[in-house]
């Protein structure tokens, strides 16, 4: 009598060491991916901050004044320096364009030393940054 058992079958024990590596090689990716995407949102905030303080610059020399709207009282305790801080009307601003946040997101700038930072924050490692 012929044994139909063939060589070429996968055992139980290779099917879940390969659905066990399969999961961790899942879980590598996502979580890089989320780091990813955290470390792109931080640069993207970065970037608009460099170019919104070269434009203020620019703005100030050209008109000898901030382009800003209302005035901020209630800044986040991490970048309260008693200094007064204003919302940046960037349509006063010639060729602006954000990478970072969308309409209701809040520019602001220090009226003493006109570094810009982004009101609402951007989360990377567990810290919070408003400025680059």
């Amino acid at each position: 009598m012929k044994s139909f058992k063939s060589n070429k079958a996968i055992t139980l024990t290779v099917l879940v060491i390969t659905i066990t590596i399969i999961l961790i090689l899942t879980t590598v990716i996502i979580t890089s991916t989320y780091a990813g995407i955290d470390l792109r949102r931080y640069k993207s905030m970065c970037s608009d901050v460099e170019i919104l303080e070269d434009k203020i610059l620019y703005f100030y020399r050209e008109y000898g004044e901030l382009p800003v709207g209302n005035q901020i009282d209630n800044v986040p305790t991490d970048i309260e320096n008693g200094h007064t801080f204003y919302e940046i009307n960037t349509s006063k601003l010639k060729n602006v364009t954000l990478n970072y946040g969308d309409d209701d997101d809040i520019y602001i700038v220090d009226a003493d030393t006109f570094e810009v930072y982004y009101l609402n924050g951007v989360e990377y490692k567990n810290v919070i940054y408003y400025t680059d």
